[in-house]
């Protein structure tokens, strides 16, 4: 009931003065099972306040994959209603009444909903403009629900955010950036106590720390291409030095202060979506004098900060010297374009030593000859062939794109350069320069791993020339660690091939 919504914040404080974010109470998830929810262009209704970050997300989501005709929008107002409870007015449309659903308050959907309901009424939430009852509140899913769920009304030539051959590492990084960084500034600004207060702190810029590290070898937080793991970040680190340093007390740096996430989030700024749905005026006026957030003595003099100068985020980033390319998202593919992979056959063989010859070609001008020779060498020959060596191919439209060589365990993968070890090796990964930014090399390294996981195995290695920068990227986006004690210089001419290895949880 509504009176019990007065005490939801203090529900989420612990004894020992730290903020425990509520539960998400609305979890139906979007599809076409039976007891999920039926995926339909205009019977929902995503209603969001500009100043949420955890709202934000949907709303960058929904607009870069096209669903803005699909999903109706409604927008509270970025102040707190003066009432006894907290909640969310709808006092910028006209008449104060969100012009669909025709209530005033966010927290009167909730109560039609569920009657019983005793939190805090949050955005994001979807309502089903039919029965005008909340179906989705849970915010960490929710994006993923439209990348997935909704696909079938993307526009056309939509991003894929949500790569299926990353999810299980997206996930990972998701989590870590929610408690550390997404819901860690939150941690800062309730605070009860000094302890928890700079135990969040010390957790928060760490992992910063860890993230500037991590951005300044790659363009977004998984290579190449904007993923949903950089909506969320986006939606905390553009809060950042407007709102959380001052009014959180997340004052160690600002965001401009880290050169690589700085250039990140300007790169995200400028990306349709993101910039184009960030509202500084209104974030600005909820967190200096909203009444949850705000000091008495800020709300009674109603002075809204006149800083920090933002105009830098639309200023040149060279992010794209990264990645080597323009384009920041993986599109998506129909059935046609997608790639499969699979076991070479033996008369392939002749075609993918070809390939990896052509696609390794680009490294020739930047080693000495010599190198160039044993390395073209050792690729084109029947190496591959050895006992126990699977031999992989990526395909896409029919044609062989990309290929990889599974050594066994105890097998001499490098030619007597490296002792036997006791895990399979991977070897002589390809894939053909014109394929490139379909996400080939991913797949094959990752069924690499499946195919040690099945056999029983608990780790799996590899080795990769020094000068070969994007397969290492790739090799520490995956995980591998570094093995210095296995690297070895064929050529004798001071370049050293590196070893990795990842072992499995």
């Amino acid at each position: 009931m509504l009176e019990n919504l007065t005490a939801s914040l203090g529900a989420e404080m612990k004894e020992d003065g730290s903020f425990n974010r509520q539960v998400n109470r609305f979890t139906a998830a979007f599809g076409d099972g039976e007891e999920e929810l039926p995926v339909e262009a205009g019977r929902y209704r995503l209603l969001w306040s500009a100043v949420c970050p955890w709202a934000h997300r949907s709303v960058i989501v929904r607009s870069v994959l096209g669903l803005e005709d699909a999903i109706s929008l409604g927008t509270a107002s970025p102040m707190r209603p003066d009432l006894p409870h907290v909640d969310w007015e709808f006092s910028l449309d006209q008449e104060g009444v969100d012009p669909v659903l025709r209530i005033r308050y966010m927290s009167e959907i909730y109560q039609k909903t569920d009657p019983e309901y005793s939190g805090r009424p949050t955005v994001p939430v979807m309502v089903d403009v039919k029965d005008q009852k909340a179906v989705n509140n849970d915010y960490f899913k929710l994006t993923n629900y439209l990348e997935t769920a909704w696909k079938s009304l993307h526009k056309k030539n939509a991003p894929d955010l949500y790569p299926e051959h990353l999810r299980e590492e997206i996930d990972a990084l998701n989590d870590i950036i929610f408690h550390d960084v997404n819901n860690g500034v939150y941690k800062c600004g309730f605070a009860r106590s000094q302890e928890a207060y700079e135990e969040a702190y010390d957790a928060l810029f760490a992992r910063l720390d860890e993230l500037e590290e991590r951005l300044s070898q790659q363009r977004f937080l998984f290579g190449n291409f904007i993923t949903d793991s950089d909506v969320r970040l986006y939606a905390t680190l553009i809060r950042f030095d407007a709102a959380y340093y001052s009014a959180f007390k997340t004052n160690r740096n600002r965001i401009v202060d880290f050169p690589h996430i700085w250039g990140y989030l300007r790169d995200l700024y400028q990306t349709p979506g993101f910039g184009d749905t960030t509202d500084f005026h209104a974030i600005k006026v909820h967190y200096h004098l909203s009444n949850h957030i705000a000091t008495d003595d800020q709300k009674s003099k109603n002075i809204l900060p006149k800083g920090p100068d933002l105009s830098g985020l639309t200023s040149t980033h060279n992010r794209e010297l990264l990645s080597g390319m323009e384009e920041k998202f993986l599109r998506q593919r129909s059935t046609e374009e997608a790639v499969i992979i699979r076991d070479a056959s033996d008369s392939e063989l002749p075609y993918i030593r070809e390939q990896r010859v052509a696609s390794y070609q680009e490294h020739a001008v930047n080693i000495p000859g010599g190198h160039w020779t044993a390395l073209k060498q050792a690729i084109s020959s029947e190496a591959d062939v050895q006992a126990g060596a699977q031999r992989i191919v990526a395909e896409s439209e029919g044609k062989i794109i990309g290929s990889v060589v599974l050594f066994p365990a105890k097998s001499d993968a490098y030619e007597g350069y490296v002792e036997e070890l006791d895990y399979p090796e991977i070897r002589m990964l390809a894939v053909a320069p014109e394929a490139r930014g379909k996400g080939a090399g991913a797949l094959l390294v990752s069924e690499c791993i499946k195919r040690a996981k099945e056999q029983g195995y608990s780790s799996i290695g590899l080795h990769t020339g020094e000068f070969m920068e994007g397969a290492m990227r790739l090799y520490e986006r995956l995980s591998f660690e570094r093995l210095p004690q296995y690297d070895f210089e064929p050529a004798g001419d001071g370049i050293i091939v590196k070893a990795y290895r990842l072992t499995f949880k």
